[in-house]
């Protein structure tokens, strides 16, 4: 989140985050990993050259130096059992054609290649609405049975009853995908064939936040960042649907949506500061972020807010306020002339009721007791000389 932090540094930004139910699992099955495989690569960018279909003799003559077509099926099986090639039940001419498989054709354009290992393993698997199927895998290690020694060492120390269950829905739909773990080595890994039953992990030193930021005219971002079983990371979600600004910042709002108008947000001038009043940018706290289909996040803070005031009365007393904040030095009447000029300009579509630099001088006057201000004399003085 720092990059993002930095690039919007003084501009409105919505940041909200919360914890993620993440679950482990050991479960058995066959797991694919990514690898280059140039050479199944090739024999893929051929088939995808000759129309989908190729046949060993064709792989042999323009892939493996007129080799015999033994040579050639041997690789074509190997392919087949990466899924690249599935063989036509249609023979051309009596010889046997392998055709491209969608998996193939992914590894023609540049995949690698998913080469399978059939084993037991410990997942840990997210579920939110907004993690994406294809991300909501985050680590995958092989599992091992504990040896004759732990079950020795442990035999004092109750005896944890192990159970396997059915996985839960969501947790099946993420062991038949295809990801790139973010707590792992950076492979991408396809869940070929995961059983449907598993052994859940009670103890798991886990914990991830899931981060959206949105902001203006900027396309939202989600990420995450935490631990997995004591393994620390970040995550950035590219692809994920991440709502849009306008929409985050509806549900922020409220049932004060409507004092947004696209740009800025209706404001009374008594609930401002000085900087507020004078940065025309409020930061704005809400005690909870609930959305029907992405869920709810807790308190957020939205900085740099660009703000307007809510009705022509709000407007003049800010644009008076604004008169009276200026005043560092003697103001002439051309100048303060040209200060409620400017003013005006600030605020238009509004109507304002400007005091004129005589009830100005009056209003810090009585502010000021019996001793008058500096400011007053600032404003008085060049009347009192007719400058």
């Amino acid at each position: 989140m720092t990059r993002v932090s930095n690039r919007l540094e003084g501009q409105m930004s919505i940041v909200l985050k919360r914890t993620i139910e993440v679950r482990c699992f050991h479960v058995i099955g066959e797991v694919g990993f990514a690898q280059p495989r140039a050479e199944l690569r090739a024999v893929a960018q051929l088939a995808a050259s000759r129309a989908g279909q190729l046949s060993a003799r064709e792989l042999c003559e323009h892939l493996l130096g007129s080799k015999p077509d033994a040579v050639g099926l041997r690789l074509l099986s190997v392919c087949e059992q990466m899924g690249l090639i599935a063989w036509d039940l249609k023979p051309r001419g009596g010889e046997s054609l392998a055709r491209l498989t969608e998996e193939g054709r992914r590894v023609a354009e540049g995949g690698d290649v998913f080469v399978p290992e059939r084993g037991a393993w410990t997942i840990w698997v997210a579920k939110d609405p907004l993690i994406p199927l294809e991300a909501s895998l985050l680590r995958i290690e092989p599992f091992q049975e504990p040896t004759a020694f732990d079950e020795i060492v442990r035999r004092d120390a109750p005896r944890e009853k192990r159970a396997t269950v059915d996985l839960p829905d969501w947790a099946q739909r993420v062991c038949r995908s295809q990801g790139r773990p973010g707590w792992g080595d950076g492979r991408a890994v396809a869940m070929l064939d995961i059983e449907a039953k598993g052994e859940p992990v009670l103890e798991s030193k886990t914990q991830v936040e899931l981060s959206l930021c949105a902001a203006p005219h900027q396309s939202s971002t989600l990420s995450l960042e935490g631990s997995v079983d004591g393994q620390r990371s970040e995550l950035e979600l590219p692809h994920a649907p991440a709502p849009g600004f306008e929409e985050v910042w509806r549900y922020c709002l409220g049932a004060r949506a409507h004092d947004w108008d696209g740009e800025r947000l209706a404001v009374r001038f008594e609930s401002l500061d000085g900087t507020e009043l004078s940065s025309f940018k409020s930061h704005i706290a809400f005690d909870r972020w609930s959305h029907p289909q992405h869920g709810a996040f807790g308190r957020v803070q939205v900085p740099h807010v660009p703000i307007r005031p809510a009705t022509d009365i709000d407007a003049s007393r800010w644009a008076n306020w604004l008169l009276d904040h200026r005043v560092q030095s003697y103001v002439t009447k051309a100048d303060f002339a040209r200060r409620c000029e400017e003013v005006q300009e600030t605020f238009t579509g509004y109507r304002l009721q400007l005091m004129t630099q005589e009830q100005l001088a009056v209003s810090l006057l009585g502010a000021a007791g019996v001793r008058p201000g500096r400011k007053y004399w600032h404003l008085q003085a060049p009347l009192d000389w007719s400058l």
